[in-house]
């Protein structure tokens, strides 16, 4: 699992589906999740929580497609295996890694600069 650090800055929500934004190091973030702020208490501004996300969630690209939820890293290992292939990238003092099919990863080379993209409904929150 990936995890970013940040805080509340906004909540949007309609019966029991939220949109948050959350401020972290590495830029805004946006989450999408079943629950609302009558139903509890940590989506309020200002919360600190940790967004978390799994290896298999991270779009990774070569130049920024996405407007929200993108952020830049630098590849720092890829191992290749028969099917899938795992790469490591740093952006500012977070370390991630992901899983892509190795033709995915083919793309990709050790010192790349990259962006990465996570959709908001596949973030989780961490009180």
């Amino acid at each position: 699992m990936n995890t970013i650090s940040g805080y509340v800055v906004s909540v949007e929500f309609t019966d029991t589906i939220s949109q948050i934004k959350l401020s972290t190091e590495l830029g805004d973030f946006y989450c999408v999740i079943l629950e609302n702020p009558k139903t509890v208490d940590y989506l309020t501004v200002g919360k600190s929580l940790k967004l978390i996300f799994k290896d298999a969630d991270l779009i990774l690209t070569k130049e920024r497609i996405f407007k929200i939820n993108s952020f830049e890293g630098e590849i720092k290992s890829i191992t290749f295996g028969e099917i899938f292939s795992a790469i490591n990238f740093q952006a500012k003092n977070y370390q991630f890694s992901t899983i892509l099919s190795k033709y995915e990863a083919q793309d990709f080379k050790v010192n790349d600069k990259i962006y990465a993209y996570i959709k908001p409904t596949s973030i989780i929150l961490e009180v």
